[in-house]
């Protein structure tokens, strides 16, 4: 048998080991003839294959984690900075409130004031009618 021929039956045992359905059994002779494929060639063997797609699929799963989390990091964010603006916003208006308080409160005392002038007036205006009238 030339190593061609040798080779080539390898190979189809290969691509039969690769392509067979889910319910047929294993057999070791492959996973020996894959071993000794991965050292003459390079070539994959079923161990090595299974491993790596279970790698592979623990790092999709790993991937969609990561996402969905950035995902809420985002949500996250744009809550605090919702909450950020609203309290910016309350901040403002309070100062605003307060301001406007001391100004109603500025106005108050003076309309008081002015009150208290104008009912001293009177006050000593009445005194002085009650001092004519006396005589």
């Amino acid at each position: 048998m030339s190593k061609v021929r040798y080779v080539d039956q390898l190979k189809d045992i290969i691509a039969d080991y690769f392509s067979v359905k889910s319910e047929r059994v294993k057999r070791g002779i492959l996973d020996i003839a894959g071993d000794i494929l991965k050292f003459l060639f390079g070539t994959l063997p079923q161990s090595d294959a299974e491993r790596y797609t279970h790698h592979i699929d623990t790092l999709e799963e790993q991937k969609s984690f990561l996402r969905v989390s950035q995902d809420q990091v985002i949500v996250l964010k744009s809550a605090i900075t919702s909450f950020n603006i609203t309290i910016q916003n309350v901040n403002r208006n309070e100062k605003i409130l307060n301001e406007n308080l001391q100004s109603l409160n500025k106005m108050a005392v003076d309309e008081i004031n002015q009150m208290q002038i104008r009912l001293d007036s009177v006050s000593m205006l009445n005194e002085n009618i009650q001092q004519i009238q006396r005589g």
